[in-house]
């Protein structure tokens, strides 16, 4: 399902080059993001899939939304209730567990709250800061995502990891300076991502996914006669149409 509502709706997701993905035989690892968008589900979702198969994949999200979309529950989200006391207890419960798996992975929208990703300063939930106090050895990976359009009629999916955090340096630190640390990191990815989302430069990419290309079908087929009858190959992408 997850699969066929992004190759509907966008036209490709690519991965920046500049700092490539954690390596798959990483244990104990915490990805965590901004959050732009409803999209970033979706994200996470292709993630598990295509760049962690060898992991269990858990994200925690809101508990009245879990209670809404039940079907959630069966692709490793678990429900969190947001700014309870009982819902900090729930989200470090889990993730401990999650995290003691040999295989297991956590991604978390740590912003808590869609945002643009322009958005100054960086406000991540304090959640995330106290894993150092009840799991050692984790790694956390900062992941920055938008969704730009560019040259055709979907928009983009841009993702970019940044520079691993190390969980037990950070677990010698105040809480508060593990949250602005984390915080930073994530800021930065943030920042290196919107310059190349700027730039609308594809070279900086890879090209992970493949979604949909060309502008109309009736159209379409009037470029690709077009370019038969001028003897060239044709793109189905707006952009290669010269």
């Amino acid at each position: 399902m997850f699969e066929r509502t992004f190759k509907k709706s966008f036209h490709a997701a690519r991965i920046a080059r500049a700092t490539p993905p954690p390596a798959a035989a990483t244990s104990r690892i915490v990805v965590y993001s901004n959050h732009p968008s409803w999209w970033d589900g979706v994200v996470y979702v292709l993630l598990a899939k295509h760049l962690f198969p060898e992991h269990r994949v858990y994200t925690p999200v809101d508990a009245e939304m879990l209670d809404q979309y039940g079907f959630l529950g069966k692709i490793g989200s678990f429900g969190v209730a947001q700014n309870t006391l009982r819902g900090a207890a729930d989200f470090i419960a889990t993730s401990k567990a999650v995290l003691a798996l040999p295989d297991g992975l956590l991604i978390v929208a740590a912003q808590g709250r869609f945002a643009d990703p322009r958005e100054r300063p960086l406000a991540c939930g304090p959640g995330i800061a106290h894993l150092p106090d009840h799991v050692a050895g984790v790694t956390f990976v900062p992941l920055a995502i938008e969704y730009p359009l560019w040259l055709e009629k979907q928009p983009e999916m841009l993702l970019q990891f940044g520079e691993a955090v190390d969980g037990d340096m950070l677990g010698a630190l105040p809480v508060s300076e593990r949250l602005a640390r984390l915080e930073a990191a994530l800021e930065r990815t943030m920042d290196r991502l919107g310059a190349a989302s700027i730039a609308r430069d594809a070279n900086a990419f890879d090209l992970w996914l493949e979604g949909t290309m060309g502008v109309n079908p009736f159209y379409d087929a009037w470029r690709r006669l077009r370019a038969m009858v001028q003897g060239r190959r044709f793109h189905a992408e707006h952009g290669a149409d010269k």
